[in-house]
């Protein structure tokens, strides 16, 4: 299983190593879709990457080969829109991200920020460049994340940056950095290769949380792979040995 999301009708969508899996809920069924040589209208490789429903009941779907699928199942159609090659097959983190402007971000381990306007059908891309102060400087995106002040955050083994404009890179926290949220009190929560890192945008300061060994109940490890927020503002925290809460 490489990737899971729920639908506008409680319906899950489910990417895997060997095709796209859709799983009826109400009428408690499965359908497949895979790739076919002899067949256009299907996905364009059975190796999903990630996916993401849109509010409209279609699902965007990234692929391997790097193209972003995007599948309509009431009408049963797939198109497809390809851009940088994923040249590091064996690294598993991949994005497809859905903006409330009509956009779609897709990004992954040397995969560059791209973003598809739904309406021309066309990418915008940001590639990296270390010699300049205001682009990114790897290749590579491991989160999106709209937060409340409608800052949008790129994530990457290089750092936390906030795209401004649509054009400038602004670094807001360095290292590794796997995963956001943001919490009732507009804190931000990062999940880096090096603990928990919280940034109060109020402050403008930050606070980092690391495994301490003498410590009974601080982190299990100290590389963040994930993060949740539940409905009791819980923060859930997966790590390369188990959770933390």
């Amino acid at each position: 299983i490489t990737d899971i999301d729920e639908d506008r009708y409680g319906n899950l969508w489910i990417g895997t190593y060997y095709g796209l899996n859709f799983w009826n809920r109400k009428e408690q069924i499965f359908i497949k879709y895979f790739y076919q040589s002899n067949d256009t209208n299907c996905l364009s490789n059975n190796y999903v990457r990630a996916l993401q429903c849109h509010d409209d009941g279609t699902v965007w779907i990234e692929t391997i080969d790097g193209v972003l699928n995007h599948f309509n199942p009431k009408t049963n159609t797939f198109q497809h829109f390809g851009h940088q090659a994923v040249t590091q097959e064996y690294y598993n983190n991949h994005i497809v991200y859905l903006e409330d402007t009509g956009s779609v971000w897709v990004g992954g381990r040397n995969v560059y920020p791209h973003k598809f306007d739904i309406a021309t059908q066309t990418f915008k891309i940001f590639p990296p460049n270390k010699n300049d102060s205001l682009a990114k400087k790897e290749s590579d995106v491991s989160c999106y994340y709209t937060d409340s002040k409608r800052n949008f955050w790129v994530l990457g083994v290089d750092g936390a940056y906030i795209l401004k404009e649509e054009k400038y890179f602004h670094k807001k926290l360095s290292g590794s950095c796997f995963a956001m949220v943001e919490d009732k009190k507009h804190n931000l929560w990062f999940g880096t290769g090096h603990g928990i890192t919280i940034y109060s945008p109020n402050t403008n300061t930050f606070k980092n949380y690391t495994k301490q060994e003498s410590l009974e109940n601080s982190l299990v490890n100290d590389h963040i792979n994930c993060l949740l927020l539940d409905n009791k503002d819980n923060l859930w925290i997966g790590t390369r040995n188990g959770i933390s809460y």
